[in-house]
C-alpha cells in the first residue's frame, strides 16, 4: 500500500489522505490514467514538503527508436555546457557505502512513479532491502540506471568487506517497455548461455554486457549488471565532440564488429546498435593532450566560447567496450517490425521496407565508425525523402531491385528520388562523396574509410560481413596486446604480461 498526499486546496486545512494499491491487478483504461494523475500529484507534493526527492535532467536525448525527435541534435547542442566530464557526478567514497548494520528489517522505501511511469527514487533509498541507491547515472526513453551498493555481495577492501556497487535498470511501468525488458532479459540470457562452451571461457562474448539478476518491484522490471564508465556517446560529447584518435578508432571498432558477430552467430539482430549503447569499461582514467582536429565546414557546428578556447582533449588509456541495450534485439526467426534503429543509424533497407536482417547492424556500425571519426553524425534528423537523398548523395545511388522493390512510393516511373529540388540543393551543399570526408591521404586513413565504404554498401546482400570485416588492412596496425584483450577478455598490463 502507498500512502499519497493530495494537494492543499487552503491554508491550514487538514490535508485528505488517499490509498492505492499497485499490486498487478487488471484494472481498466480509466483507473490506470486515474492512478497516475495521482501519483504524479504525490509527487510534486513529497518534492514541495521534503525537498528531498530529486529528478535529475534528461541529458541524452537524439532520437528514438521510432524516429522521434529529441533535443540532442549536434548541431543544437551550442548551450551544453559541460566543463568536465565528472563535474556533474557526485564522488562516491567508500564511507558513501552502507554498513551491513544498515540494512532495514523492513523495505522503508515508499515506492512513488510520476505519470510518465518512471520510479522516483532518492538517493540512499532502499531497493528490496537489498539495494541501497548511491546515485542516478543514466537516463532514457525505457527505463533510468541507478548506482547500488549490493549487500547480498561483499567487496574486500583496506577498510574490510563492503557492499559491491551494480548498475541497476529500472524499468518504465508501461507495457510497451516492459515487454522490452523481458526481451531484452531473453535475448542477454540465450547469449550468455553459450559461455560454457567457450573453452577456459575465453571468446567475445566478454564484449556483451552480462545481466546478473533480475525481479520485479512494484510493477517495474529491474535488470542488474556491472557498473561500467561512460558512453561513447558522452565521452564524445563531454569533448565538445572532438573525434577519437584514429589508433583508439580502429581499437573500438575491432571490439565492435566482434561482438556484434557474436550476437550475429547466436542468431540474434541487435538492431539499435549507436554511440549511447556501447560503453567504456572505465573512462576514469585519462589524460590530456592539444587538440588536433577542426570540424568539417560545411557541418556548421558552432562552438561556445569556452569550448573554442579549449586546447585539451581528454583521451582515454584504455579504450575497452561493452555493448549494452538489447531492449530491441531480436531472434531471426521471430517476426521482424518494418522500422528499427535510431534514425542516425538505420540502414536504407528498413527505409525503403524492403525487409531487414543481420546487414542492418554493420550499416549501422559504419554510421557509428564515421561518427567517431568526424565528431558528428553523418545522417542525421532528418525525414525519409531527404535521409535517401542524403545516402544517394554520400554512398551512390540506389540499386533499381531495391527501388522496385519497395512499396513505399519514393521513387517516378524513371527511377529518380521524388524530392524537391529545394531538398537537392541543400543536400548537395551539406554534404560530400564519402571518400572526400577524408583528412589526410594516409594509408591508414584510406584503409579506414576503404572498411567504411563496405559497410556503407546500399545494398544489404553486398554488404561486408563481419568475418570479413575483421579481417580488413585497416586492423594490420592493432597492437597484438589489444588484439588479444579483444578476443579473449585477458587482462593484460602495459608491459603485455597477462
Amino acid at each position: 500500500m502507498v500512502i499519497l498526499y493530495n494537494d492543499q486546496q487552503q491554508k491550514r486545512r487538514t490535508k485528505k489522505i488517499r490509498w492505492a494499491c499497485i499490486h498487478p491487478f487488471p484494472i481498466t483504461e480509466e483507473q490506470e490514467e486515474r492512478k497516475h494523475k495521482l501519483w504524479a500529484k504525490t509527487m510534486i507534493e513529497l518534492t514541495n514538503k521534503m525537498n528531498e526527492v530529486w529528478i535529475p535532467p534528461i541529458k541524452n536525448n537524439r532520437i528514438d527508436q521510432n524516429g522521434e525527435s529529441t533535443s540532442c541534435e549536434i548541431q543544437n547542442n551550442e548551450e551544453y555546457n559541460q566543463n568536465g566530464i565528472h563535474e556533474e557526478e557526485e564522488n562516491v567514497e567508500e564511507d558513501d557505502l552502507p554498513e551491513l548494520s544498515e540494512v532495514p528489517s523492513n523495505n522503508t522505501f515508499i515506492p512513488v512513479q510520476d505519470e510518465h511511469g518512471y520510479l522516483l527514487c532518492r538517493n540512499g533509498d532502499w531497493i528490496i532491502d537489498r539495494f541501497k541507491i548511491i546515485k542516478q547515472i543514466g537516463d532514457g526513453v525505457f527505463s533510468k540506471v541507478h548506482l547500488v551498493a549490493d549487500s547480498k555481495n561483499l567487496q574486500k577492501s583496506a577498510n574490510g568487506e563492503n557492499p559491491s556497487k551494480r548498475a541497476l535498470k529500472i524499468v518504465r511501468n508501461v507495457q510497451a517497455y516492459k515487454d522490452a525488458a523481458l526481451q531484452e532479459i531473453s535475448v542477454l540470457q540465450a547469449l550468455h548461455s553459450f559461455d560454457d562452451e567457450e573453452e577456459n571461457g575465453l571468446g567475445p562474448s566478454h564484449l556483451v554486457i552480462k545481466l546478473l539478476d533480475n525481479f520485479e518491484y512494484f510493477d517495474h522490471i529491474c535488470l542488474l549488471f556491472e557498473p561500467y564508465g561512460l558512453s561513447v556517446f558522452d565521452f564524445l560529447r563531454g569533448n565538445d565532440y572532438h573525434p577519437y584518435p584514429l589508433d583508439q578508432i580502429r581499437y573500438i571498432a575491432y571490439q565492435l564488429i566482434l561482438a556484434v558477430n557474436f550476437i550475429h552467430e547466436k542468431g540474434i539482430v541487435h538492431t539499435d546498435l549507436k554511440p549511447e549503447n556501447i560503453l567504456f569499461v572505465n573512462t576514469d582514467n585519462y589524460e590530456f593532450k592539444n587538440r588536433w582536429d577542426k570540424p568539417y565546414e560545411e557541418m556548421g557546428l558552432v562552438k561556445s566560447k569556452r569550448s573554442r578556447n579549449r586546447r585539451r582533449i581528454r583521451v582515454l588509456k584504455d579504450a575497452s567496450i561493452r555493448l549494452i541495450d538489447f531492449g530491441s534485439a531480436v531472434f531471426e526467426h521471430q517476426g521482424h517490425d518494418e522500422t528499427v534503429t535510431t534514425r542516425h543509424y538505420r540502414a536504407p533497407e528498413i527505409i525503403l521496407k524492403n525487409g531487414w536482417s543481420f546487414p542492418c547492424d554493420i550499416w549501422s556500425i559504419g554510421c557509428i565508425l564515421f561518427e567517431l571519426y568526424s565528431g558528428c553524425a553523418l545522417f542525421p534528423k532528418m525525414d525519409d525523402i531527404k535521409h535517401l537523398a542524403t545516402i544517394e548523395r554520400i554512398c551512390g545511388a540506389v540499386p533499381k531491385s531495391m527501388k522496385r522493390a519497395s512499396s513505399c512510393g519514393f521513387y517516378r516511373n524513371n527511377n529518380q528520388l521524388n524530392c524537391s529540388q529545394e531538398v537537392k540543393e541543400h543536400v548537395k551543399e551539406h554534404t560530400r562523396k564519402l571518400f572526400d570526408y577524408i583528412k589526410l591521404k594516409e594509408m591508414e586513413h584510406i584503409q579506414f574509410f576503404d572498411l567504411l565504404e563496405n559497410m556503407l554498401v546500399i545494398d544489404p546482400d553486398l554488404r561486408i560481413t563481419l568475418k570479413v570485416a575483421r579481417e580488413h588492412d585497416f586492423f594490420e596496425k592493432l597492437d597484438n596486446n589489444l588484439r588479444l584483450k579483444a578476443e579473449n577478455g585477458e587482462n593484460i598490463n602495459e608491459n603485455g604480461a597477462t
